[in-house]
Protein backbone atom coordinates (compact mmCIF):
# COMPACT_ATOMS: atom_id res chain seq x y z
CA UNK A 1 0.00 0.00 0.00
CA UNK A 2 1.42 3.38 -0.98
CA UNK A 3 2.28 5.71 1.90
CA UNK A 4 0.87 9.11 0.93
CA UNK A 5 2.73 10.81 3.77
CA UNK A 6 5.97 10.62 1.81
CA UNK A 7 4.28 11.80 -1.39
CA UNK A 8 2.74 15.00 -0.03
CA UNK A 9 4.09 18.42 -0.91
CA UNK A 10 5.40 20.94 1.57
CA UNK A 11 5.40 24.72 1.46
CA UNK A 12 8.72 26.53 1.82
CA UNK A 13 7.76 27.56 5.35
CA UNK A 14 6.93 23.96 6.28
CA UNK A 15 10.26 22.81 4.88
CA UNK A 16 12.22 25.40 6.88
CA UNK A 17 10.35 24.52 10.07
CA UNK A 18 10.84 20.81 9.39
CA UNK A 19 14.59 21.24 8.91
CA UNK A 20 14.89 23.16 12.18
CA UNK A 21 13.01 20.33 13.91
CA UNK A 22 15.19 17.73 12.15
CA UNK A 23 12.01 16.16 10.73
CA UNK A 24 12.85 12.96 8.85
CA UNK A 25 9.75 13.35 6.68
CA UNK A 26 11.21 16.51 5.17
CA UNK A 27 14.47 14.77 4.32
CA UNK A 28 12.56 11.87 2.76
CA UNK A 29 10.66 14.46 0.74
CA UNK A 30 13.99 15.81 -0.55
CA UNK A 31 15.12 12.38 -1.71
CA UNK A 32 11.80 11.58 -3.33
CA UNK A 33 11.14 14.88 -5.08
CA UNK A 34 14.52 16.61 -5.50
CA UNK A 35 17.02 13.81 -6.02
CA UNK A 36 15.60 12.42 -9.32
CA UNK A 37 15.78 15.88 -10.91
CA UNK A 38 19.30 16.57 -9.69
CA UNK A 39 20.43 13.09 -10.69
CA UNK A 40 19.56 14.02 -14.28
CA UNK A 41 21.70 17.15 -13.94
CA UNK A 42 24.69 15.10 -12.76
CA UNK A 43 24.19 12.47 -15.47
CA UNK A 44 24.16 15.14 -18.17
CA UNK A 45 27.43 16.44 -16.77
CA UNK A 46 29.13 13.03 -16.96
CA UNK A 47 28.68 12.14 -13.30
CA UNK A 48 27.67 8.80 -11.81
CA UNK A 49 24.66 7.85 -9.68
CA UNK A 50 26.99 7.30 -6.73
CA UNK A 51 28.55 10.74 -7.15
CA UNK A 52 25.09 12.30 -7.37
CA UNK A 53 24.01 10.57 -4.15
CA UNK A 54 27.16 11.67 -2.29
CA UNK A 55 26.84 15.27 -3.44
CA UNK A 56 23.12 15.29 -2.67
CA UNK A 57 23.92 14.24 0.88
CA UNK A 58 26.56 16.98 1.14
CA UNK A 59 24.03 19.52 -0.13
CA UNK A 60 21.49 18.46 2.50
CA UNK A 61 24.13 18.82 5.22
CA UNK A 62 25.13 22.23 3.87
CA UNK A 63 21.54 23.47 3.73
CA UNK A 64 20.84 22.11 7.21
CA UNK A 65 23.90 23.90 8.65
CA UNK A 66 23.01 27.17 6.92
CA UNK A 67 19.46 27.19 8.22
CA UNK A 68 20.32 26.09 11.75
CA UNK A 69 23.26 28.50 12.14
CA UNK A 70 21.42 31.58 10.88
CA UNK A 71 18.68 32.66 13.27
CA UNK A 72 17.21 35.08 10.74
CA UNK A 73 17.59 32.81 7.71
CA UNK A 74 15.43 34.01 4.82
CA UNK A 75 14.86 32.63 1.35
CA UNK A 76 15.34 34.94 -1.62
CA UNK A 77 13.76 32.38 -3.93
CA UNK A 78 11.81 29.15 -3.65
CA UNK A 79 13.37 26.53 -1.41
CA UNK A 80 13.84 24.21 -4.37
CA UNK A 81 15.76 26.91 -6.27
CA UNK A 82 17.89 27.55 -3.18
CA UNK A 83 18.58 23.84 -2.70
CA UNK A 84 19.50 23.46 -6.38
CA UNK A 85 22.00 26.32 -6.11
CA UNK A 86 23.66 24.68 -3.10
CA UNK A 87 23.74 21.33 -4.89
CA UNK A 88 25.13 22.91 -8.06
CA UNK A 89 27.93 24.64 -6.14
CA UNK A 90 28.81 21.35 -4.43
CA UNK A 91 28.82 19.58 -7.78
CA UNK A 92 30.95 22.25 -9.50
CA UNK A 93 33.49 22.13 -6.69
CA UNK A 94 33.62 18.34 -6.86
CA UNK A 95 33.77 18.30 -10.65
CA UNK A 96 36.59 20.86 -10.75
CA UNK A 97 38.48 18.94 -8.06
CA UNK A 98 38.10 15.65 -9.92
CA UNK A 99 39.12 17.04 -13.29
CA UNK A 100 41.75 19.50 -12.12
CA UNK A 101 43.44 17.20 -9.64
CA UNK A 102 46.38 16.25 -11.84
CA UNK A 103 46.62 19.77 -13.22
CA UNK A 104 46.45 21.16 -9.70
CA UNK A 105 49.41 18.98 -8.72
CA UNK A 106 51.41 20.54 -11.52
CA UNK A 107 50.14 24.02 -10.69
CA UNK A 108 51.33 23.55 -7.13
CA UNK A 109 54.57 22.01 -8.35
CA UNK A 110 57.52 22.43 -6.05
CA UNK A 111 61.29 22.22 -6.11
CA UNK A 112 64.02 21.69 -3.55
CA UNK A 113 65.43 24.48 -1.40
CA UNK A 114 67.97 24.64 1.40
CA UNK A 115 65.48 25.38 4.13
CA UNK A 116 62.08 26.27 2.80
CA UNK A 117 59.29 26.00 0.28
CA UNK A 118 58.24 29.27 -1.27
CA UNK A 119 55.04 30.14 -3.08
CA UNK A 120 55.55 31.95 -6.38
CA UNK A 121 52.45 32.92 -8.35
CA UNK A 122 50.45 30.25 -6.52
CA UNK A 123 52.98 27.57 -7.50
CA UNK A 124 55.05 25.79 -4.86
CA UNK A 125 58.76 25.96 -5.57
CA UNK A 126 61.60 24.56 -3.54
CA UNK A 127 64.58 26.77 -4.39
CA UNK A 128 68.28 26.72 -3.54
CA UNK A 129 69.67 30.22 -2.88
CA UNK A 130 66.94 31.61 -5.12
CA UNK A 131 67.92 29.41 -8.08
CA UNK A 132 65.96 26.42 -9.33
CA UNK A 133 68.05 23.29 -8.78
CA UNK A 134 66.23 20.27 -10.16
CA UNK A 135 62.70 18.94 -10.45
CA UNK A 136 61.88 16.06 -8.15
CA UNK A 137 60.77 12.78 -9.55
CA UNK A 138 57.16 13.32 -10.59
CA UNK A 139 55.55 10.54 -8.60
CA UNK A 140 57.31 11.40 -5.35
CA UNK A 141 56.40 15.04 -5.77
CA UNK A 142 52.74 14.26 -6.41
CA UNK A 143 52.51 11.83 -3.51
CA UNK A 144 54.04 14.27 -1.04
CA UNK A 145 51.78 17.11 -2.12
CA UNK A 146 48.60 15.02 -2.16
CA UNK A 147 49.37 13.42 1.19
CA UNK A 148 49.24 16.77 2.95
CA UNK A 149 46.67 18.47 0.76
CA UNK A 150 44.24 15.65 1.58
CA UNK A 151 45.04 16.05 5.30
CA UNK A 152 43.86 19.67 5.36
CA UNK A 153 40.47 20.68 6.71
CA UNK A 154 37.71 20.69 4.12
CA UNK A 155 37.48 24.49 4.13
CA UNK A 156 41.20 24.75 3.38
CA UNK A 157 40.93 22.29 0.51
CA UNK A 158 37.96 24.19 -0.86
CA UNK A 159 39.61 27.60 -0.74
CA UNK A 160 42.79 26.31 -2.41
CA UNK A 161 40.72 24.60 -5.10
CA UNK A 162 38.58 27.69 -5.65
CA UNK A 163 41.70 29.86 -5.95
CA UNK A 164 43.27 27.45 -8.41
CA UNK A 165 40.06 27.33 -10.44
CA UNK A 166 40.30 31.08 -11.00
CA UNK A 167 37.84 32.44 -8.47
CA UNK A 168 38.67 35.89 -7.08
CA UNK A 169 38.95 36.42 -3.33
CA UNK A 170 35.67 38.33 -3.47
CA UNK A 171 33.93 35.37 -5.15
CA UNK A 172 35.49 32.94 -2.68
CA UNK A 173 34.23 35.07 0.21
CA UNK A 174 30.68 34.74 -1.13
CA UNK A 175 30.95 31.01 -1.85
CA UNK A 176 32.38 30.21 1.58
CA UNK A 177 30.29 32.77 3.47
CA UNK A 178 33.26 34.78 4.74
CA UNK A 179 32.64 38.31 6.00
CA UNK A 180 34.66 39.85 3.17
CA UNK A 181 37.45 39.18 0.67
CA UNK A 182 40.14 40.11 3.20
CA UNK A 183 38.99 37.28 5.46
CA UNK A 184 39.11 34.96 2.44
CA UNK A 185 42.63 36.11 1.57
CA UNK A 186 43.84 35.65 5.14
CA UNK A 187 42.24 32.21 5.36
CA UNK A 188 43.89 31.14 2.12
CA UNK A 189 47.25 32.37 3.41
CA UNK A 190 46.85 30.37 6.63
CA UNK A 191 45.84 27.25 4.70
CA UNK A 192 48.78 27.49 2.31
CA UNK A 193 51.16 28.16 5.22
CA UNK A 194 49.86 25.08 7.04
CA UNK A 195 50.23 22.96 3.91
CA UNK A 196 53.83 24.13 3.47
CA UNK A 197 54.58 23.41 7.14
CA UNK A 198 53.30 19.85 6.90
CA UNK A 199 55.34 19.16 3.77
CA UNK A 200 58.49 20.59 5.37
CA UNK A 201 58.10 18.42 8.47
CA UNK A 202 57.82 15.18 6.49
CA UNK A 203 61.10 13.19 6.62
CA UNK A 204 60.67 12.52 2.91
CA UNK A 205 61.19 16.23 2.26
CA UNK A 206 64.76 16.05 3.59
CA UNK A 207 65.46 12.87 1.63
CA UNK A 208 64.21 14.38 -1.60
CA UNK A 209 66.11 17.59 -0.98
CA UNK A 210 69.36 15.72 -0.29
CA UNK A 211 68.83 13.50 -3.33
CA UNK A 212 68.30 16.40 -5.71
CA UNK A 213 71.16 18.39 -4.17
CA UNK A 214 73.49 15.42 -4.69
CA UNK A 215 72.35 14.99 -8.29
CA UNK A 216 72.93 18.68 -8.90
CA UNK A 217 76.46 18.49 -7.48
CA UNK A 218 77.34 15.67 -9.87
CA UNK A 219 76.38 17.67 -12.96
Amino acid sequence: MKNDTYMRSYSDLEILKGIKKNDNEIFRFFYQHYFPKLLKFVSKNHGTDEEAADIFQEAIIGVFKNIISETDFKLNSSFFTYFCSVFRNQWLWYFRTKNNRSRMINAYDFMVSNDNIVLINDKFRWVDDGDVVEYLHKQARENLYLKYFDSLKEDCKKIINYAHSGYSMKEIAVLMKFKNEFVAKNTKYQCVTELKRRILEDPLYAELKDSVTAESAEI
